[in-house]
């Protein structure tokens, strides 16, 4: 009976969250801009992250932290804005932004060590950016422990647990997260990050089907890079073809090389056999 309560506690957590969260969202957006409290900033550069809005997002956060010293969700996101930024386009930030997204990571796990929301983001963005392995596990494994409802902290341990090596535990964070969180847009992220997690596992073919679905929604460096790298490995050539040429329309100056920095692991043998993979589809440098 008690578990049975749990699962239908941890049911509607997910389902409603998201949709406070918009609701929220959509308050602060009828404020006026000269009224903006720090949590009203925080919204607005939500607001925008969705729409990938991404340098207009992390000012609005960056006045969060102004006006709040002390709120870490506002110095996590600015530092995930960065990390977007890399992730959509596929081109390795300069080296200017990267220390940017780091100290902004590490600020956040300074005032916001007990917040699951905080840990999780920027945990993220230490391993992806900051080559942090370590730590990061650390902090997201500490997010699913403060708060195991809270999605963005199972999203975070996945992508994580994928960079550190750990594909089996990654896919089942990602599971995890969306069956918290079914309506939550950053599934299609999640599909993304099985998809990378296939690929070290050498499951292609489910590494294919799940970057297809989030190609269907999203097309970026990202997507269609774990596409690619799956596919080649498929035998499905031809189709890791195609999608390399959609990848170099919308990203003209991404290179196979940029896999290096742009998708991430702790295993200098699965970087390089992603980057060969990438070669292999057509992909410049």
């Amino acid at each position: 009976m008690f578990d049975l309560q749990d699962q239908v506690t941890t049911r509607v957590i997910g389902l409603i969250a998201p949709k406070l969260e918009q609701a929220e969202i959509e308050r602060a957006r009828q404020k006026p801009t000269g009224s903006l409290d720090s949590y009203d900033c925080f919204l607005r550069g939500m607001a925008l992250t969705q729409t990938r809005t991404l340098a207009e997002a992390r000012e609005f956060f960056r006045k969060a932290c102004e006006q709040d010293p002390e709120y870490g969700p506002a110095f996590a996101m600015a530092a995930a804005t960065l990390m977007f930024e890399q992730g959509i386009s596929g081109v390795p930030l300069t080296s200017e932004k990267r220390a940017e997204a780091v100290r902004l990571a590490h600020c956040a796990s300074r005032v916001g060590d007990d917040d699951a929301f905080t840990l999780a983001r920027s945990g993220h963005v230490l391993t992806y950016l900051g080559g942090e392995y370590d730590r990061g596990a650390s902090m997201v494994e500490q997010a699913v422990e403060l708060n195991p409802n809270l999605a963005i902290a199972w999203y975070s341990r996945g992508w994580v647990s994928m960079m550190c090596g750990d594909a089996e535990r990654a896919i089942e964070s990602f599971d995890r997260m969306i069956r918290l969180s079914p309506l939550d847009p950053l599934r299609i992220s999640a599909w993304n990050g099985s998809s990378f997690a296939y690929f070290c596992l050498g499951r292609y073919e489910e590494g294919c089907a799940s970057a297809t679905k989030s190609i269907q929604v999203v097309a970026n460096a990202h997507t269609l890079g774990a596409y690619i790298v799956n596919a080649v490995r498929a035998g499905r050539v031809v189709e890791a073809q195609q999608a390399a040429a959609r990848l170099l329309r919308s990203q003209p100056d991404f290179r196979a090389a940029h896999a290096e920095e742009a998708f991430p692991t702790r295993s200098s043998d699965i970087r390089n056999q992603m980057i060969a993979a990438l070669r292999e589809a057509g992909m410049p440098g």
